[in-house]
């Protein structure tokens, strides 16, 4: 779904109709692998407010595309939708570009979207989910074991609160104030949780430890997917044959008067604890600056940790939520 047509869909759930209205959403650059630290491109409709701050940086990965995506969405004053997407395997690009396109679609399209957000998340990432299979079906890009992580966050501003789902180890989502500490607001879905491990096994799948950072899922006795995580869009072999799901964990939280919101990629959470988080984007300044001032304090970090060889695709969403 391109951005103009989202933005008609916005336009119609706003009583203001065009007032506030706007998309900004990553694009996959297919040109420049060597650009680490560059900025993913992005495609507009409309001005976000400046409220929004984004960061989505191409690791050191010479040989891959940035397969980071993001998007956010604003109904001037009524809500807005941020998302998260982390690709993994050959074509997580793709299938990472595909998610924050079709999630949003299914949401805004959904007739329950404002009375029964929590059913519409799951009914939405299901549905991505089916139409990534079809669409790599009729495209030929890998879904088996290609796929990516997925979260989203609907910021209802009409009754400060947010809602969010999310399936993969990007979830960690930060929200912080000015008073109090820095705290995760979900979990990453990771194989070693009693609730996902037992539905692996149940399946046919098999957890182990993989002797160096994770458990991991396998089909069986195989060394296939070898995934790290329990759920994710995309990922067929996974689906079929380990027990991943597509399904979300969905979440609600009520706003207090001055939170920053935080949504992430692992490129951020890999290394840096929340407490960081908070403090990196503290303090006077522009919030864009200390948006890229985070992004690059999770680069430095890789680079320590990996000795310069390798670091992941960063991005971070920010979100000013209430008083500045």
């Amino acid at each position: 779904m391109e951005n103009t047509d989202l933005i008609a869909t916005l336009q119609g759930l706003n009583p203001k109709g065009k007032s506030g209205c706007a998309v900004c959403s990553s694009v996959t650059d297919l040109k420049n692998l060597k650009d680490s630290f560059k900025n993913k491109p992005t495609k507009k409709v409309g001005n976000l407010d400046k409220s929004v701050n984004v960061a989505c940086k191409k690791g050191l990965k010479p040989t891959s595309p940035n397969q980071d995506s993001f998007a956010v969405l604003q109904c001037g004053d009524q809500f807005s939708l941020y998302l998260v997407c982390d690709g993994h395997g050959s074509d997580g690009h793709i299938i990472s570009n595909i998610a924050i396109a079709m999630l949003p679609r299914y949401i805004l399209t959904d007739a329950e979207f404002k009375t029964k957000t929590k059913e519409v998340f799951n009914r939405a990432f299901v549905k991505t989910n089916s139409f990534i299979g079809k669409s790599a079906a009729t495209s030929g890009f890998d879904c088996n074991f290609s796929g990516t992580t997925g979260t989203v966050v609907y910021h209802d501003k009409v009754n400060s609160k947010l809602v969010l789902g999310h399936v993969g180890d990007s979830g960690s989502c930060v929200l912080s104030t000015r008073k109090s500490e820095a705290k995760a607001l979900i979990t990453d879905h990771k194989p070693e949780i009693p609730e996902d491990k037992e539905r692996i096994e149940r399946a046919g799948g098999s957890v182990r430890w993989d002797g160096y950072a994770n458990h991991r899922v396998y089909a069986g006795n195989s060394e296939s997917p070898g995934m790290n995580m329990s759920r994710a869009l995309g990922d067929d072999y996974g689906h079929q044959h380990a027990g991943i799901v597509p399904d979300p964990t969905v979440s609600e939280f009520q706003l207090g008067s001055e939170d920053i919101l935080c949504v992430c990629s692992d490129g951020v959470w890999e290394f840096l604890e929340p407490p960081v988080v908070l403090e990196t984007l503290s303090g006077a300044g522009n919030l864009q600056a200390k948006t890229e001032k985070l992004a690059k304090r999770a680069w430095d970090s890789w680079i320590k940790e990996e000795n310069g060889q390798v670091v992941d695709d960063i991005t971070a969403i920010v979100v000013q939520l209430g008083n500045v």
